[in-house]
């Protein structure tokens, strides 16, 4: 994937003026800058959901997965039925497995913690057969112990189906941990 000469403000703000980079197929890349840089703008872009002002980004593939920073599950589905929405059950529960949630299958979203929900939103993610992930701190909300098991999880995940992956994250040693390139914005 290519960004090419990216432009976007909102209003009197500008945040990107010809940002380009290239996002190689089949690797992490991470990105990386301060609150306010536009590195979720620029996922928002990948994804289709904001249009750029000016420049372009050429993608191999739209067929996108995208994890935001907050959950977003319907509260009146169970966890398998939340992952489902985007494959079969059996795939669905591979991946609810592979997160460490297949004992709450049937419970709704508010009845899980703040880490078990970001979880079935990890595990959802997953589960859609993409080409490309978009990660937005897809582990802010786990503690340390569920963060490296989920991490070891995705890194395994990734090994076997070589997705392009662009992943957003504050925490520079989660980046060393996971990343094959590393994106400064400012």
């Amino acid at each position: 994937m290519k960004v090419l000469n990216l432009t976007k403000s909102f209003g009197d703000t500008p945040v990107f003026k010809n940002l380009c980079m290239d996002i190689p197929d089949c690797e992490i890349t991470c990105v990386m800058g301060p609150s306010g840089c536009g590195k979720t703008t620029l996922l928002n872009i990948i994804a289709g959901l904001v249009s750029p002002d000016g420049g372009v980004i050429e993608k191999n593939s739209e067929r996108i997965s995208y994890l935001f920073q907050e959950p977003r599950l319907f509260t009146w589905k169970t966890v398998i039925d939340n992952v489902a929405l985007v494959s079969d059950k059996a795939v669905a529960l591979k991946y609810l497995e592979l997160v460490g949630l297949s004992d709450v299958l049937k419970r709704y979203p508010q009845s899980l913690s703040g880490g078990q929900r970001q979880r079935v939103a990890i595990a959802r993610a997953f589960s859609f057969p993409s080409d490309i992930i978009l990660l937005d701190e897809p582990f802010q909300n786990l503690d340390s112990a569920s963060k490296d098991s989920i991490t070891d999880v995705f890194l395994n995940l990734h090994r076997s189906t070589q997705r392009t992956v662009v992943w957003v994250t504050h925490d520079i040693s989660e980046a060393e941990k996971v990343t094959d390139h590393i994106v400064k914005l400012a």
